[in-house]
Parts: C-alpha cells; structure tokens; sequence
C-alpha cells in the first residue's frame, strides 16, 4: 500500500464512526457521502425524516455566513452522490465505485494529474471524469506573486513594514480608492483636497489628483499599452491608429491571477452522466471536444490556453456626436465560466482599441469604403495578435497563481461575435452562413450545408488572386463561394491550429434574443392582432420575475435584450387558443429551441430536444406563408441555428462564449472610460484611466489574500431542501385582527381553514357532539391575532448542480389594497404558485415537474403568535400560508402549447393552510 493510501485508510478508520449509515450501518468514504446516502437510499429515508421531524419543533432562524465566491466544488453539486477515486480498491471501502480516470500508471503521473485539476471535481461530483493524462503537466515552481509581496513587506524578524506602500495607511490607500473609483470629476476632486485641514486631518498623503496620479505610477500594473499607425498598401497616405497589448503579456496576467489559482483547469476531460458512459455531458469549456482533439496533436505534458476573443463596436456618445469605441477583448477558457461572466473578477482583458476611422473619400464608392474597412480590420487585428502564431506553435512557459510552471500553448478556440462581425471575420458574403456554405436560396431550410473551414477559405483566395480573366471580388462572389471578395489576407491565416469558421459561435443574444424572436413576435403581431395580443399582455396579473407591460408590446421602440427575455416568457401564453394551432406550435417550438440553447449544461439527450424543437419549426412554419405573413424564410439568422449542437459538442454550454458578457464589458472598459475624459483626444485619457483602475484592482487583491475581508451575515430561516427562505425579520403587521385579515385580504374561509389546521394538530378542540364543517366552524380560535407578512422571498439552488454561484431567486406576495406615500391606490396582488403535495415523508428529493404539486392562489402570510406557541409545543412555528385552490390541471397539457391549464374553482371554501417553504412561483 502507498504511503497516499495509507495516509488515506488510517484518516478513514479515525472518523469510521462519524462515517457510518446509522439506519443501514453501511460505511462511507466521507461524512458528506453517508449524509447523501441518507437523503437518497430509500431504505434509509426515514432515519433522516425521523430527525427531521425531531427539528422542527425546534424551528428558529438560522444564521449563515454569506460567502461572495462559491465553495470549491468545481461547479457541481454538493448534494449528489459522491465518485471517486482515491487509491482503494473495490473491495476495500464496500458501497462506492471509484471513478475510471483515463491516466498513465506511474505514480508521478497522476500526482500530475491531482495537480492539474486543482479542483473539487472528483471527490464532490457524480459524474464520471476521464481527464487526459497527457495535459496540464507542471514543469517547475517558483514564488507567487503575493508570496513575493509577502516576503517583501512581512518579516517577523524585522521591524513591521508598511503593507501599504506607497500609501502611508490603509486610511490613505482606502481614501485613494474612493478618489478613483468612486470619486467625482478631477476638478472636483481637487476643490475637495484644497479645503484647509481636509488632507491634514486624514493623514493623506497626496494633495491633488495629479501627486495622487504620480503614486499609482509606482504600483504593477497590466501590460503595457502600444501604439501603431495602420496604412493600408493602396493608400499609404491615410493612417488609422490602434492601440494594444501583447497578448502574450495580457494571457500571463490572467495565468497567474492569484484570486483564479484554485478554480483554473489545465486539462480537458470527457464528463458521463453514469458510469456506463452512455451519456456524454458538455457544459465548461474544459468538457467539449475541441480541447480534448487539440491536445492530442500538441505535445505530451503540453498545456492548452484556449482563447476566447471578441470583438464589437460600440457607441460612447448618447445625445449628441458620433463618437464610437472598437475594443478587443480576451479571455481564456481555463477559467470556469461563473468568473468568466462576472465583471468584478477580472478574468477577462481589454487587449485593444481598434481603429473607428471612417473611410471619407468622395472618390471612392460604398462598395470600395467597405473593402478599405474590411482590410483594415483585419491588418490591425493580425498585428495584434502577431505574437500568437509563434506561442501557439512552440508554447510559452507561465506561472499560474499557485506558482506551478507550465508549457502553455495559447490557441484561439472562440470568438463570440454578432452577424455583421461574424461576416467581417470569416470573410463571408453578408447574407451567407460564417459556418457552412448556405446561400440565399436556401437560408430557411432545415439541415446544414457542406462546412466551411479555414484552409478552403484560403485556398478560395488565393484562387481568386491568381484568376487570369476575372475579377478577385466577382471570383470569391460566385454564390459556390460566398465569399464578400474585400480582404486578401485574413488576420486568421497564420494562427495555428485555428479554423475560424469553427471558432465563430452561437450568438445567444443577438441571434435569437434579438433576431429569431423579433421575427416571430412580428408575426404573431401580424396573426393576432396587434390590439389584441396588446390587450392581452395588458391583462396579466404581477408575478416575481414577470417584467409587466402596461402599454403592450406595440409601443415599444429600442427594445433591449433583458426586455426581450421578458417578452419570451409570457408571449405563449398570450396567444395560446387566440391564433391558429400551427402558429402556436411555430412559436412554441422556438421558444422551445431559445430555452434548451441555454442549459448550462447539455447531454446527449437534451441536444435531440434542441434538435427536435428546431425540426418542430420548420415542420410547422409554412403556417405563416399560408397566412400572407411571409413569402419566404430567407433570414440569414436563422440559418446559424442548425450549429447550435456542433458548437456545444465543441466548446460546452452556449454560455461560455455568449456575446452578453462581452456586451457588459462596454461599460466597463469603454463608456465609462470615456466619461471620465474631457472628451477630445479622449483615447489617450481612456487608456490612462483604465490603467489605474487595473492598478487599483491588482494592489487591493494582494491586501485582501492577505487580508481575507469580513462577510457580513444575514438571519436565514432554512427550508427542507436547505435552501433560504428570505422575510422581514419583523412582521409588517403584527398582532393583526384574524377577522380584519379575513377581511382585507378577501379570504372568508381563512378562519374555518386556520380552525381545521389547528384541529388537524389537536391545538383546539370541537364542541362534544359536534360534527363536520360546523363543528370546526363553531370551535374557538385559542388567539385573537397573528403576525403578517406580504412577501416572502426564496432562494433555490441551481437544478442541475454546476452553478454554485447562481441562485435562483423567487417571491410571491399576499397584499391587500393599500395606498402608497402619495395617498395614491395599490391594487392588491395575491399570487399564484404550486404547492407541493404530500407530508414530507412521502417527499423524495426536488420536484422538477407538475407532478405532485398543485395550483393555488396565496391570500396570507403569517406566523401564530409567539405566546400561544411558546405555551403550545407542538404548534408550528415556522412561516404559514392559506392559499385557495384551482381547479386541478388535466392529465396531458395542450397539443399546441403544452401548458396546463387551470380556472378559479366555482365553488367556495377550497383552500388549505400549509407551510410556505412548500410553496414554488
């Protein structure tokens, strides 16, 4: 036995107890192992409802630590059952399988691999991981940054240094940070640092901004940025001015972001649903095929940077002028995608400013200006990233945040863009596919074209150049081609290992968020009724998460993609049994389509429902032809919508490269930048201020690893699912009237039904003799008040168990009419959710369908007062809500729609009291 596996077995025989089932008495490799085997073993359930039930006599809220990172999980859930391998065999540790890890036998190899993961993934996840033994291999260490910086300023043996150097105090550096951050205009600022006393009394150490700037100089910052004059070759008078980073230098700084050490992955891995490994699943980058075939042509121990860059410009002025911004951003797809997507982690880097010159010559025509503009983006873009084509090709050693050296090839993987920069990338003709040869004629169709790649993109180039009769734009035209004929030299040509028709990917948010969804939200416009379907979406009632539209959707100009995301959710329902069933069926299908693009993660089964709901479209389309609503389905947006499952296969999840997050980034790297400019020759000021900010962000990150910050806690009251349910620590009516609540909140049977609950759990007692309704009707009530609420918040975790930093937030309200601070009427709004069915112990985990839940409507949320349940033990003391049923749904849901539909119940008194962390919005 290893010293590993002995180290391991004595560690498991010192906590063989905590470790055991105490139901079965089967024993577990973790404490966490056994608590998931008694929440799943059917055997073993009712140990842990037993205790359960032992708790809730004992409710009170809990207080939890609230974390702004999520645990180490490596984005899957906590909760499931536990596959690993840790050095036992299969007869060692009875009642766990060990994961099948595809790796060489030497030791120091897998000693290799457990260092390229850096991750919780194995231990914590039930999914089966075979990691590619021959990637992430560390081929050295040297000192981290902050070890550096340590050393450098905490000495035990010296005298205490100023950790905040150049800064006299944290009071100064704090101040500073305000001043840059947060601070008003530079003129301002300078106003305040003048006043007499002001920076004497706070012991700062500057006066002006500018002594303020001069400090900043003196802290490390990014890589630097350069400058370059572009000409193009026809017009060597004309200069475009770009500036830039070295990509190399940009990479290395996201490489050894110590705040990214133990979340980075330098290995691509096949993930299974189970282990007979008949379900592959794609979800981070790390999980597609792309990684996994690079790494195979790459040399052994060799360390992929897959390379994700954007590009999109941007509008800086908002009234007045025209005044734009082109930037460049990168980002790498080690990095989880949750950092990725937040802006405040700085894992993504702007790389460049591109040229917004507009080509202005009378004597040119618009079909040249393009051409010009086209050769120059692509000119500046290859001199950007110039230097990848020797890292991609012989690799570049880094250091990571954890110190490790590795060999790393940086390779372009994505580049998430919308359609016109697809077209201006790729080289393809505006109307044609970036990713396969459709052409107009045939856009609309279902099925994907012949697939484009990079070499024949080349190879049509430079056929076009060499053609001794015609023309190079007319050549790369011909409709076999597709090609817009305006650049002879890609910037892509030289990158290794780059098909750039492969790199384009889904654009979520502008191909079906704003593309897909318009077209179809126009024609069922066109099908209802503009008046109608406006008159219906004025009529839905308020719900969490429901953005209302009290004008409809015809009068809405600009719309923006959160606005569409909130049309997509109710617009089925507007027209459901309000237009002919094809065009439902059409809608449904896309929207259908929109919803699964968007898992976070995907198996083989979850790509046939993407497949299948475009299929249903195309099945159902003609619907609209047939109507006079269209003539043909020649939209270029929709003909990206069959590379959806090839580019998930290849790169994970859609929303590793979704154009979203890019589009956030314009705030950060360029409209505020601008802002904080007097707005001529801005660009210079623009890179000025992001320096700082950079700088800012990097001295911060050193004081907080070494000063981990204070979380501030909330008061959580914590469901059976142990997830939180949020509400006013004190209730917004307390001690309020039973009969005034009866009233207000339109409830009449909410005393008969408070009566029966109570009954239900011997609290009262009926009238001897007495039977029925009546008897629980006359039997009285032991309190003449409770404590109401009119909201409640909770907080679910995510269903699939990847995104331990997203939570789903839902609410629902119970309140009566009131009037706001103005005297003015608040319509009342008593919301409908789905309650759970059943006790909890015949509950089996989370319900994710409408099976075993029902309708209701919540008319109240209270608590019983403390005195009566203090004076009672067994009265419940966690959060109630009365909610009146609906009818109960049919058995099947809509051909055409496939909802479920429900009505108010006719007759009166059909209600229940229930616990309200049963209830679901």
């Amino acid at each position: 036995m290893s010293h590993y596996q002995l180290g391991s077995y004595l560690q498991l025989q010192q906590d063989q107890d905590d470790r055991k089932c105490p139901a079965c008495g089967a024993d577990f490799p973790t404490v966490r192992g056994k608590n998931v085997h008694l929440s799943r073993a059917e055997s073993c359930k009712w140990y842990k409802k037993g205790k359960l039930a032992d708790l809730a006599h004992n409710y009170h809220p809990v207080t939890e630590d609230l974390e702004d990172d999520p645990p180490d999980t490596g984005g899957f859930d906590l909760d499931s059952p536990l596959v690993w391998d840790d050095g036992y065999d299969d007869e060692e540790v009875e009642g766990f399988e060990p994961v099948h890890i595809v790796a060489s036998s030497s030791q120091t190899q897998v000693q290799d691999l457990d260092r390229c993961t850096k991750r919780a993934r194995i231990d914590e996840s039930p999914f089966i991981h075979d990691i590619h033994p021959n990637a992430g291999t560390v081929t050295g260490h040297q000192q981290t940054a902050q070890e550096r910086w340590a050393a450098q300023h905490v000495n035990p043996n010296s005298p205490p240094i100023n950790i905040f150097d150049p800064f006299t105090s944290e009071l100064d550096w704090r101040t500073a940070k305000w001043f840059l951050e947060d601070g008003s205009s530079k003129s301002a600022s300078d106003r305040l640092l003048q006043i007499d006393g002001f920076a004497k009394q706070l012991g700062l150490s500057f006066h002006n901004m500018d002594s303020l700037y001069k400090k900043m100089e003196k802290l490390p910052g990014m890589a630097p940025w350069q400058e370059r004059t572009i000409r193009l070759a026809d017009d060597p008078d004309e200069e475009h001015l770009i500036q830039y980073r070295n990509p190399i230098q940009a990479i290395k700084n996201l490489w050894s972001n110590p705040a990214h050490a133990k979340h980075m992955v330098y290995a691509p891995e096949k993930m299974w649903a189970n282990a007979d490994r008949d379900s592959r699943l794609y979800n981070e980058m790390w999980t597609g095929n792309w990684w996994w075939t690079l790494q195979e042509l790459l040399p052994s121990g060799a360390t992929v940077a897959p390379l994700i860059i954007s590009t999109d410009k941007t509008q800086l002025t908002n009234f007045c002028g025209s005044k734009q911004a082109y930037p460049v951003y990168l980002t790498i797809g080690n990095i989880p995608r949750w950092i990725r997507k937040k802006p405040s982690k700085k894992a993504c880097v702007l790389l460049a400013y591109l040229s917004t010159d507009k080509i202005t010559s009378s004597q040119l025509s618009e079909d040249e200006k393009r051409r010009k503009t086209h050769q120059l983006f692509h000119e500046s873009m290859r001199h950007i990233l110039e230097p990848l084509e020797k890292a991609g090709r012989e690799g570049v050693d880094m250091v990571g945040g954890d110190g490790d050296i590795r060999r790393v090839f940086p390779i372009l993987a994505c580049y998430p863009a919308d359609y016109p920069e697809q077209c201006l990338v790729t080289c393809v003709k505006s109307g044609g596919c970036p990713k396969c040869y459709r052409v107009r004629g045939n856009i609309g169709d279902p099925g994907i074209s012949e697939l484009r790649t990079a070499q024949k993109t080349l190879d049509i180039i430079e056929y076009a150049l060499t053609h001794p009769r015609r023309a190079f734009h007319t050549v790369c035209q011909d409709p076999e081609h597709g090609l817009n004929g305006h650049v002879f030299n890609p910037f892509w040509a030289n990158l290794p290992y780059t098909n750039i028709h492969i790199s384009i990917t889904p654009d979520v948010l502008h191909q079906l968020h704003g593309g897909v969804f318009k077209h179809i939200l126009e024609w069922c416009q066109l099908a209802l009724g503009k008046k109608e379907l406006d008159q219906r979406i004025k009529s839905l009632p308020p719900a969490h998460g429901i953005r209302q539209f009290p004008k409809g959707f015809s009068t809405l100009i600009n719309v923006s993609g959160p606005e569409r995301k909130q049309m997509m959710k109710i617009l089925l329902g507007a027209i459901a049994n309000a237009v002919p069933k094809d065009v439902v069926i059409a809608t449904r299908a896309i929207l259908d389509f929109t919803y699964i693009a968007q898992y976070p993660s995907h198996s083989e089964e979850t790509l046939q429902y993407l497949e299948d709901a475009l299929q249903l479209f195309h099945d159902h389309k003609l619907i609209f032809v047939e109507l006079g609503i269209r003539n043909n389905f020649e939209i270029p947006k929709l003909s990206g919508l069959p590379h959806y499952k090839s580019s998930i296969e290849s790169f994970g999840a859609t929303d590793n490269y979704n154009t979203e997050q890019f589009e956030r980034l314009h705030i950060d790297f360029a409209k505020q930048a601008f802002r904080a400019s007097n707005r001529k020759e801005e660009r210079p000021q623009m890179l000025r201020w992001l320096d700082r900010q950079e700088k800012v962000a990097a001295f911060q990150l050193l004081l907080d690893i070494r000063h981990p910050p204070v979380h501030k806690l909330s008061n959580l009251l914590s469901t059976r699912q142990g997830q939180p349910i949020l509400l006013a620590k004190t209730a917004p009516f307390p001690n309020k009237s039973v009969d005034a609540v009866a009233i207000e909140h339109k409830a009449p049977w909410f005393i008969w039904y408070l009566k029966e609950y109570l009954h239900g759990k011997n609290l009262i007692r009926t009238h001897s003799g007495a039977r029925g309704r009546l008897a629980i009707q006359d039997a009285p009530l032991p309190f003449t008040s409770i404590n109401v609420w009119t909201s409640v918040r909770l907080r679910h975790k995510d269903i699939q168990g990847l995104d331990k930093d997203k939570q789903i937030m839902d609410s629902f309200h119970a309140a009566p009419e009131r009037s706001d601070k103005w005297g003015k009427p608040v319509a009342a709004r008593f919301d409908t959710v789905l309650v759970e069915e059943g006790t909890d112990e015949q509950e089996g985990g989370d319900n994710t369908s409408v099976d075993g839940t029902r309708v209701g409507r919540v008319k109240v949320i209270f608590s019983l007062p403390k005195v009566f349940t203090d004076a009672a033990p067994h009265a419940p003391k966690e959060h109630l809500a009365f909610v009146e049923w609906f009818t109960r749904p049919r058995a099947e849901p809509d051909t055409a729609s496939k909802l479920y539909e429900v009505r108010k119940q006719k007759e009166i008194g059909t209600g229940e009291l229930t616990a309200s962390s049963k209830l679901w919005t």
